[in-house]
């Protein structure tokens, strides 16, 4: 059988393939996302992870950091930026539904130059859950963040019996999110999940994530945004090839 469309509302009309196809042939039911930074959870795969849930998995959250490069948008009240942004990550994981979190305590900004360091830990971290899927940012990290670029590259040389998943964007919607440096190096998603009323669930999440303000650069509100583009793409990593990279100047 081909893919199955997922039809995108509106002047959107892309055929990819439903993730719930991809879910279904994983040989373990379980599902960890690896970001280096709290929210990356939320927005980049929000919507996967409560689907994963729906369908039986276990589903797991692994962040690299406690965020504590990030910019604070609101008064810290004698905590610091790690307490700020750790609290605000428990509570989003927990509006997801998420079974575990895995917190690193890892340098925020540094991965690229701390690779040994990390590496040993995510690798443990994978055997530990023997995970059926693993979604991390791909080659271009959409922002061009090095924390989100060097731990694409890391998790890419992992080897496993998992399906690996990049979030992935369409074509229409890249100037808006990704490095305009890095645009030519997307990948194109192979399958995508619409997350209905779901987006109402992601967007309490992302609000959980007070400090970032999330959506502050968009034109419309966050909860807007998410409910007029409820989907989420995906790219499946075909292993063993060599997807082209590079890192640019990013102001940490």
């Amino acid at each position: 059988m081909g893919p199955q469309p997922c039809y995108l509302q509106g002047f959107f009309m892309e055929n990819f393939q439903k993730i719930d196809s991809l879910l279904t042939r994983a040989k373990h039911k379980t599902l960890l996302t690896i970001f280096p930074h709290p929210d990356d959870e939320t927005m980049a795969s929000g919507g996967l992870l409560m689907r994963a849930k729906e369908l039986g998995f276990k589903t797991v959250a692994v962040v690299l950091t406690e965020g504590a490069a990030g910019q604070m948008h609101i008064h810290p009240n004698g905590k610091t930026v790690k307490q700020i942004r750790r609290t605000e990550l428990e509570r989003a994981v927990k509006i997801l539904g998420v079974d575990e979190l895995v917190v690193g305590e890892f340098d925020d900004g540094k991965l690229r130059e701390q690779k040994d360091e990390w590496m040993k830990w995510v690798r443990k971290t994978i055997a530990k859950h023997d995970p059926g899927v693993v979604v991390t940012y791909d080659h271009t990290g959409f922002t061009g963040h090095p924390d989100h670029i060097a731990l694409s590259l890391g998790i890419d040389e992992i080897p496993g019996d998992f399906i690996l998943l990049w979030p992935s964007i369409i074509e229409e919607l890249k100037a808006r999110i990704v490095h305009a440096k890095l645009r030519d190096l997307t990948v194109s998603p192979t399958h995508c999940l619409d997350l209905g009323w779901r987006f109402i669930r992601k967007w309490r999440a992302a609000s959980a994530h007070r400090s970032q303000r999330l959506g502050k650069d968009l034109p419309v509100p966050l909860w807007l945004a998410l409910g007029m583009y409820h989907f989420e793409w995906y790219h499946e990593v075909e292993r063993g090839l060599k997807y082209p990279y590079k890192f640019v100047e990013f102001k940490i």
